[in-house]
């Protein structure tokens, strides 16, 4: 685990640049890449990331506990739909404008800027929810207030998708990166599960001040203020995770990765990565020495001599027709024949023989004698926002990227679309699939919405996280059949709930639906978060992946639209003896099978052919050098075999 360490005061500035004996910025960019790539689990960056992360969940699906409530305060137990639709909208509308905005930002600005400023409109949000009234005498329109304070709490959940994704991804090395990011998305069914767990909980503590023989149409005095209460303690406590999360992410360094590549600042990129990964890895840097392990395979010469072009500003420099012949491309392409055993390990291996350390990763930029102090380059610029616009548009449709642009951002709209509709409404839609209730009395009804949705919700989407971390390798694999087999529960949860719905083999829909929840997090719930952070260039890569969030968001307001709004034989999904929702879910089926047919088409492949995770620098050089790679192993498979 990385070390937490509180930042020293500096009475004087350090004018000695501590790592100029690295005399090429590729030597540092090397230097950085060795120590990420030889670090370990990046269980730090998993808990920060995930604590935010696990906010953002559990902020989104308390409304479900929340809503409930809410109808019995203000409405009298029956709020109206367009209220309904508002509330849950308003947020999934806050958390676009959010994942565009902080992504963009997050290019341009850094990511620590921005990581930790979203989290404090959260906790700000959050706190304005719980707090909001209607004062004195009815003065102030509830309805407006609440609406106000979920459009901004989803603008800081929504800045926290991409800033999340993109810094676990960054510090994570290679090897680790998918598990790492799967274990940062396994907090958002954790969220789910405390927000129904807290809301269980809030109402048992309360019982006694309940009436028990009060319904939600007549709940008054101090029935009321009692419901009042709790609902406002579900939602309070959705700030006590942000809290703790914001301030250990003032300790996270810079990425690595944004200060080489965007920042063009080498020498703080070596000095954070030291202090960041130096307690958890064998290759350090230091003042007089550079420590490195050696390859740990043989490579062949016609591997070893493949020169590649690499992305604009990734070695610092602000010309991209630079070549270079990249350790971590090596390691993706397969030539014939196993590869040599490895060599002993050696303890270090000193500056002078740093370039045959690190010749696996650049070429020697200076042919010139070891005596002759080496020419330096002028120190390249962070490009501007028109630099920025210009490379962005180059590189999504003159490279001819666009398609894993797309390709991202519709899986994601497809997925949240029926993952939404569900989840988010899940209040209304458990309570159709298991059938009429029992509950009478409020606290009847609040305990029962609660222990239902922990069965239904939260048992699958556990399950399906925590083996979604094991099965991760094949993540772009996953996400295909996952979107399959969706489509296959789907199609089987519709007709069941149509011909089922009023029989004694109404636990046969129960335990599909369990297992649609399952397959949501055991494939693309998962997958559309972890891919975009991988797949694109650090330049854009908090760009690209806050478009794909987006856009699935913008699916699940279409969702919360289709739900209110569509019915079928006119009925719509809450209706008494309505079919609708297993009509609507075989037609998921049609939508999930559109997931798999895009994800097989137009998502990139975040791995080699057999499951290893790519580099994100190979990843960054785009769509026809990642085909190149593919072609060529498949041919050294085939040599193989």
């Amino acid at each position: 685990m990385a070390r937490l360490r509180l930042p020293r005061l500096k009475f004087w500035p350090n004018h000695v640049r501590p790592f100029d004996h690295l005399d090429t910025l590729e030597l540092r960019r090397a230097a950085v890449y060795a120590l990420i790539d030889d670090s370990g689990f990046g269980w730090w960056i998993v808990f920060v990331a995930g604590v935010g992360f696990l906010t953002d969940a559990y902020d989104i699906f308390a409304v479900n506990m929340v809503l409930p409530m809410l109808s019995i305060v203000f409405w009298n137990g029956n709020i109206p739909l367009s209220v309904t639709t508002v509330f849950n909208s308003i947020t999934l509308l806050g958390m676009v404008i959010g994942q565009v905005v902080f992504g963009v930002l997050a290019d341009r600005y850094g990511r620590k800027k921005m990581y930790g400023l979203e989290l404090l409109v959260v906790i700000f949000s959050t706190l304005g929810v719980a707090l909001a009234s209607r004062g004195s005498a009815n003065s102030i329109h509830i309805v407006g207030w609440l609406v106000f304070w979920r459009l901004l709490m989803g603008f800081g959940i929504g800045g926290d998708y991409p800033l999340s994704a993109v810094i676990t991804a960054e510090f994570a090395p290679r090897k680790r990166r998918a598990r790492m990011l799967a274990a940062v998305f396994f907090m958002q069914p954790i969220g789910q599960l405390i927000a129904n767990i807290v809301a269980v909980i809030a109402t048992a503590a309360y019982h006694r001040h309940i009436i028990h023989n009060a319904d939600p149409q007549h709940c008054i005095d101090e029935c009321m203020q009692t419901t009042d209460k709790i609902w406002r303690w579900v939602v309070g406590f959705g700030a006590i995770p942000p809290a703790i999360a914001v301030v250990f992410r003032l300790y996270i360094p810079e990425s690595p990765r944004y200060m080489l590549e965007v920042e063009m600042d080498s020498v703080t990129a070596v000095q954070d990565s030291n202090w960041y990964y130096g307690s958890q890895s064998s290759v350090s840097v230091r003042r007089g020495d550079i420590e490195a392990k050696p390859a740990m395979t043989a490579q062949p010469a016609e591997v070893r001599t493949t020169a590649l072009p690499v992305p604009p500003g990734s070695l610092g420099y602000a010309d991209s027709s630079t070549q270079v012949s990249s350790d971590a491309t090596k390691d993706e392409i397969t030539a014939a024949g196993p590869p040599a055993p490895p060599p002993k390990r050696q303890s270090s291996l000193s500056i002078h023989s740093i370039h045959s350390s690190v010749s696996s990763i650049v070429p020697d930029p200076s042919p010139e004698p070891t005596h002759k102090k080496p020419e330096k380059r002028p120190k390249a610029k962070k490009p501007t926002w028109t630099q920025y616009r210009k490379g962005l548009y180059k590189y999504l449709f003159i490279d001819d990227n666009w398609t894993d642009l797309a390709g991202t951002a519709t899986t994601w709209l497809l997925l949240d679309f029926s993952f939404y509709f569900l989840g988010v409404n899940s209040s209304s839609i458990v309570a159709k699939i298991w059938g009429t209730s029992d509950s009478s009395t409020v606290y009847e009804v609040l305990m029962q919405n609660g222990w239902r949705a922990l069965i239904t919700n939260s048992i699958g989407a556990m399950v399906g996280g925590a083996i979604m971390i094991a099965v991760v390798r094949w993540r772009r694999n996953v996400q295909t059949y996952g979107f399959l087999i969706l489509g296959g529960l789907f199609f089987a949860v519709g007709f069941t709930f149509v011909y089922l719905l009023h029989t004694r083999f109404l636990g046969a829909i129960i335990v599909l639906y369990v297992l649609c929840q399952l397959f949501f997090n055991l494939g693309p719930n998962t997958t559309t978060f972890m891919i975009p952070a991988e797949v694109f260039p650090t330049q854009y890569r908090g760009t690209c992946h806050g478009l794909s969030a987006a856009a699935g968001k913008v699916g699940s307001i279409l969702a919360q639209i289709f739900l209110a709004y569509v019915k079928f034989g006119g009925k719509g999904v809450s209706d008494d003896r309505s079919t609708w929702l297993g009509w609507i879910l075989v037609i998921f089926t049609f939508v999930m099978a559109c997931g798999a047919a895009i994800t097989y088409f137009w998502v990139p492949n975040p791995c080699d052919i057999r499951g290893s995770s790519r580099s994100l620098e190979v990843l960054a050089l785009g769509k026809a050098h990642r085909k190149m790679l593919e072609e060529a192993e498949k041919r050294a498979e085939a040599a193989v075999s």
